[in-house]
Formats: C-alpha cells, structure tokens, sequence
C-alpha cells in the first residue's frame, strides 16, 4: 500500500494494487471530481486492477458514478465490486452504472431519502446507508429497485435518525437475509412494516426507542436465526412475542435501558 497526493487536484490518493484506491479531497476545499480532469491520475493507478474504490469528502459530478471511476481505470465498470462514498457532496448521482457492483456503502451524506441510484446495479446484494446527516425518510417506494426486480441480501440503514417505519416498506426486498436498523429514532414498530421478509435471518434493532415489540414477531419471519433488541427501553414484551421462533439461535434483550 502506498500514498500519492496529488496538490494540483487538492487529492489523496491511497493505493493497494489489485484490491482497492481512495481518493479524498482536502477537507478545506470542496475540490470537484471531473472524469476529464482525473484522467491524469490513472499514472498514479497504473495498470493494476482493483475491486474495491473509496471516494471521501469530495464534490461529486452529476453523472453516472461508472463514467467518473472509469475516467481513473477504463475497466472500472467490470471489476470494482465494492464503492464507498465518505461524506459526499455536491450532486446526488443520477446512475451508478456499475454492472459488477455487489457493496455500495453511503457513510455521513446529507440524504433525506433514498436516492433511486443506488438501485441500478443489477448485482448489488449489500447495501450501507450509514449515519446521515439529515433525517432520513422512508416510504413503500424508497427500497424499490428500477429493475424491478432485487437481489439484495444485506441492508443496513444506521445512525440515520429514523423513526418511522411505514408498512410494506421492505416488500420489494423478497431475497434480504440481513436487516440493520441500529441506532435510530424507532419507537414502535409494527408487523406490516416487515411484510415480504419471509427469508429474512438476522434482525438487528438495538439502540433504538423501543418500549414494547409487536406479538409473535416470529410469525412473518419464519427462518429468523438472530434479533438483536439491546439497549432499547423495553417497557412490556408481550408473552407470546417470540412464539413460533423455531429457527432462532441467538437474542439479545434488555429491558429498561
């Protein structure tokens, strides 16, 4: 692994050939990424491959994420499996455009919905939405892929200050396995939020509000293995709460806290 920095960009850019690149703008000045003006980095890159690219605290274009990352590596669109965007900003990106992107990892944006890019990539199956800076808003259409069809397997909506989860919002997510809703704003929820999850296997809601969870919360998740309630301030948990949890392994639960 090795460092250039590139002054005339204002960039940074981390290197590990055959595995990952990032690039972080200086903090103090809101340099935009331009594909044209990036071209000459792709010296820096070299000829190596990766799967893996990180851009932090950097104005991004209004274009398809795939053109910006091919304009460094011409083959971006067929290798990188994994893009982190660190406290984005400027323009919310229209397209990711990426056909091999399985992890696309959103930390620290000022996001208030979902932007229906992240939903373009035919192969995404991991999805991180983490911390953002606004309040994010969620409603029966926030999580519905432009295909159609999803294959996302890992969700993760953290630290976002939700509070609401509306029903059926994860009804076109039929092949999630792993739902991550720690640390939010949530105090009730309710069974027809979770509508469609019949695959569902690990339930992570702890560091929330809650004061009580629904009855037999097991009963729209039959192959559920994991809940995670920790650290919530559980007033009254029903008797038959966890009836029908024949596949669950693990439970974490704390009550007044």
């Amino acid at each position: 692994m090795y460092l250039v920095s590139i002054k005339r960009y204002n960039l940074t850019v981390e290197i590990q050939p055959g595995y990952y690149y990032v690039l972080e703008c200086n903090s103090s000045d809101e340099y935009a990424l331009d594909p044209i003006e990036l071209v000459p980095l792709r010296a820096a890159l070299g000829d190596h491959t990766y799967n893996s690219s990180t851009v932090k605290r950097c104005v991004l274009p209004a274009r398809p994420l795939a053109e910006l990352l091919s304009a460094l590596h011409p083959a971006a669109g067929d290798e990188i499996v994994t893009v982190k965007l660190d406290e984005p900003r400027g323009a919310v990106l229209d397209s990711i455009g990426l056909v091999s992107l399985r992890h696309f990892i959103i930390f620290r944006a000022a996001l208030r919905a979902l932007p229906s890019a992240v939903f373009t990539a035919p192969a995404m199956d991991h999805l991180v939405v983490r911390e953002t800076l606004e309040p994010l808003r969620l409603d029966e259409d926030s999580l519905r892929p432009a295909t159609g069809v999803s294959v996302l397997r890992t969700l993760e909506l953290s630290m976002d200050r939700i509070n609401v989860l509306p029903p059926r919002v994860f009804v076109h997510l039929p092949e999630l396995r792993r739902l991550y809703l720690w640390k939010n704003d949530l105090e009730v929820i309710t069974l027809d939020a979770f509508v469609g999850l019949k695959n569902l296997e690990e339930l992570d809601l702890s560091r929330n509000r809650l004061k009580t969870i629904p009855q037999a919360l097991c009963g729209i998740f039959p192959v559920l293995r994991s809940i995670n309630l920790f650290n919530n301030s559980l007033i009254v948990v029903p008797q038959n709460a966890f009836t029908h949890c024949s596949a669950l392994e693990i439970l974490k639960l704390n009550q007044g806290n």
